[in-house]
């Protein structure tokens, strides 16, 4: 889910109006605090507290983060949960992943590579279902790689306007995830499979389809077993977990739709979205389990050195800077290069990266929603840059 949801909401929001509540979010008492301990070891935590405490007050509805180093983890979280019933949010509340999830989804397709059960040039014919592959354009002529690394060429489901008005004209439309890939059905492919770089959640979901049928299983299962376990992400949720987005851990979601001071509840619309989703989107976790799973892939945890080498083969942007790896968005700040995954989705943000120079793996989410330009969605800007330059300063 990226920034072209910004002109549909523009374009639309005289439609939009009758769907959100345009009034300001009445603050009361609190209503629920989960249990949690602040672990308060990292040198620069104070600093960092002080800047969350800022842009809470600047009007971030609730901002949570976390950073891991070898010798060093703290979480810390400022402003609400639920603005509505005035719940302070702490850093056991849950947070969306939203396309971070690709490189989640990355590992367990680089697992079956790791293990002899695919290649990485496969067609993604050999691997997917019939009635979908005979469905995707060039289907014979994409790989697995290309999946990986969004040079397939493949139609975004999320660009398809339907998709965009019926997910946002109906807050309990319930979708799933055979009505999203559906929206890429026979499409022209936007260019020459291989030829070029361009962000595409469709190839992901395929991921996760391909892993259904190769394993037999849904591939929540194979999620679970690969990483959650192995690295004890305990405050983890994905697809196949009891309950799932069912959770009181979970934070409410906001959108500031016609960039002004008013934030709208869109708890509803966010959590049928996500739920949908396989592949590109789903998971919810704590901030200090996001960075446990980026520094246990990090440090070889979950995979191989020579995979993770793989993995960050980065291609270019049209630009000719490198942009993307293998589920593995590519950063920068200032003179710091790293490598992990943003997110952004209609009630919810989060990046999480790991920067090598500095030996330090960072998740920063917020529960309001960050694909639309707008006051909140500069403040969140600012914030993160604020917050990078404190943990990666010399």
């Amino acid at each position: 889910m990226k920034k072209y949801f910004t002109i549909l909401f523009l374009a639309n929001s005289l439609f939009l109006l009758v769907i959100f509540s345009c009034k300001k979010i009445d603050l009361s008492t609190s209503s629920f605090h989960c249990n949690s301990t602040q672990v308060l070891n990292y040198s620069k935590s104070e600093k960092l507290q002080t800047i969350l405490n800022k842009y809470a007050n600047l009007g971030i509805p609730g901002i949570s983060m976390a950073v891991k180093t070898s010798t060093e983890e703290w979480a810390g979280a400022a402003g609400y949960s639920k603005i509505e019933d005035k719940t302070p949010l702490q850093i056991c509340h849950l947070q969306y992943a939203q396309s971070i999830v690709k490189s989640y989804t990355a590992v367990l397709v680089m697992k079956l590579y790791e293990n002899g059960v695919i290649s990485l040039d496969d067609p993604i014919s050999k691997h997917l279902p019939v009635n979908i592959s005979q469905h995707i354009t060039n289907s014979e002529l994409i790989s697995v790689r290309m999946l990986l690394n969004h040079t397939s060429g493949i139609f975004d489901y999320a660009y398809d306007y339907t998709y965009s008005a019926n997910l946002l004209s109906n807050q309990n439309k319930i979708f799933n995830y055979l009505d999203l890939i559906s929206y890429a059905f026979d499409k022209k492919s936007e260019f020459e499979p291989g030829s070029k770089y361009s962000y595409c959640n469709t190839n992901f979901l395929l991921l996760a389809i391909m892993i259904n049928k190769i394993t037999g299983k849904d591939h929540s299962i194979m999620m679970s077993d690969v990483i959650f376990k192995p690295l004890s992400l305990l405050n983890t949720y994905y697809k196949n977990e009891t309950g799932y987005l069912k959770y009181p851990e979970l934070v409410n979601c906001y959108l500031n739709r016609l960039s002004d001071n008013r934030l709208e509840n869109v708890t509803k619309t966010q959590v049928n979205n996500v739920s949908a989703m396989i592949g590109d989107d789903g998971i919810v976790a704590t901030p200090m389990d996001y960075v446990h799973f980026l520094d246990g892939l990090v440090r070889g945890q979950i995979l191989k050195k020579e995979t993770l080498d793989t993995m960050r083969n980065w291609v270019l942007n049209k630009n000719g800077k490198p942009a993307y790896g293998l589920g593995l968005t590519y950063r920068t700040h200032k003179d710091n290069w790293g490598y992990g995954h943003g997110g952004s989705g209609i009630g919810a943000g989060a990046i999480l990266y790991h920067f090598p120079a500095k030996d330090v793996t960072i998740f920063i989410g917020v529960n309001i929603g960050t694909l639309l330009e707008g006051p909140f969605n500069d403040l969140y800007e600012k914030m993160k840059i604020e917050l990078l330059d404190v943990i990666l300063e010399h």
